[in-house]
């Protein structure tokens, strides 16, 4: 019996016998319990996440299995521990693996469910998250390997502050437009779905906003990249920042000639004829200027989407023109009085 178990080969088969076994009753254990709690929950996130951790658990399994053989066979001393810190580096890899999929596993998932909450925000932030945190991930087992390796990263630093500085001037547009994401993040001057207007140029629904930059589509169909450091540099009117709703302006000008009050009821009662106009609040005349032609006054009536703005002006403009016409209220061509004078 002591020759059995001094006997290498048999204690590097016993050895795999165990890790099998083990295998075997982990990978047993986990679909029983995959099945029992997706059986009972309604979300599918364990459905994606118990695999996930099954995974990882079979294949750390496996790779002490291979590690305990290995120490079984007469190495060096030195490359004994060679082969320890690849197994560390190893783990250390599947880990960091593992919860990069699970962290973005969980914030899509957030993403799907909380994408509307009560107050109607939407998360849109949620992939600049992301990849902060697997950036995060990433440079958290990184540090670890350098540790596992004992490998002195004091120099690097050195080094890295004059590399830093090179990469600073080459890179400051990518920086400043990284900065200028987790600005946007966290001061929220807008979200997805808001209709914003940049420069006084770009007018259009927010459909995506990432680290880098920030995707609009225009009203004409084309989609505008704007880099997020020209989004927090410049002036961005968001027409949706705290309803939906949007107010619309159309000016008109009258001839002096016009009774006031009237021309005031009609474009009141005319406006109030289409059905996308809100009624509360309600449409009102505001006279803005005594021009050199007429008087200018402007028409203001809230709409529900600020996406139908241009449609609706449309449609108003030939509802008052025609409404003028038929009640005979001039709309003044720009005019000049030339008076001569006879030379004495």
């Amino acid at each position: 019996m002591e020759y059995f178990f001094n006997n290498p080969f048999i204690v590097i088969i016993l050895i795999g016998l165990w890790f099998l076994i083990l295998l075997w009753f982990v990978n047993t254990i986990f679909t029983t319990l995959i099945k029992s709690l997706t059986a009972k929950t309604k979300n599918h996130i364990d459905d994606i996440l118990l695999p996930i951790v099954k995974k990882l658990l079979l294949v750390l399994i496996v790779t002490t299995g291979i590690y305990s053989i290995l120490l079984r066979f007469d190495f060096s001393a030195v490359f004994l521990n060679e082969i320890y810190r690849g197994y560390l580096f190893a783990i250390v890899i599947f880990v960091a693996l593992a919860s990069i999929r699970i962290s973005k596993i969980l914030f899509l998932e957030f993403n799907r469910t909380s994408a509307v909450n009560k107050e109607g925000e939407i998360h849109s932030a949620i992939p600049l998250v992301n990849n902060v945190l697997t950036i995060g991930i990433i440079a958290l087992f990184g540090l670890v390997v350098l540790r596992i390796y004992e490998i002195d990263i004091t120099p690097a630093i050195a080094s890295a502050g004059i590399v830093g500085v090179a990469l600073a001037f080459a890179a400051k547009d990518l920086v400043a437009n990284l900065f200028g994401g987790i600005s946007v993040f966290f001061d929220k001057p807008y979200q997805i779905g808001d209709y914003v207007i940049i420069n006084e140029h770009y007018r259009g629904e927010v459909i995506e906003i990432g680290t880098r930059s920030t995707k609009i589509k225009t009203r004409d169909n084309i989609l505008v990249t704007v880099p997020n450091s020209v989004m927090v540099t410049n002036a961005v009117i968001n027409e949706t920042g705290f309803e939906p709703s949007l107010r619309v302006r159309i000016p008109i000008q009258i001839a002096y000639k016009s009774n006031l009050e009237k021309v005031e009821k009609i474009i009141i009662s005319t406006v109030k004829t289409h059905r996308e106009i809100l009624h509360d609040p309600a449409p009102i005349v505001r006279y803005r200027q005594f021009a050199d032609s007429g008087i200018n006054l402007e028409v203001l009536v809230v709409i529900a989407h600020p996406a139908d703005r241009g449609r609706i002006v449309h449609e108003l403009i030939k509802l008052i023109f025609n409404e003028f016409q038929k009640k005979d209220i001039d709309i003044p061509y720009p005019q000049r009085d030339v008076r001569l004078y006879k030379a004495k």
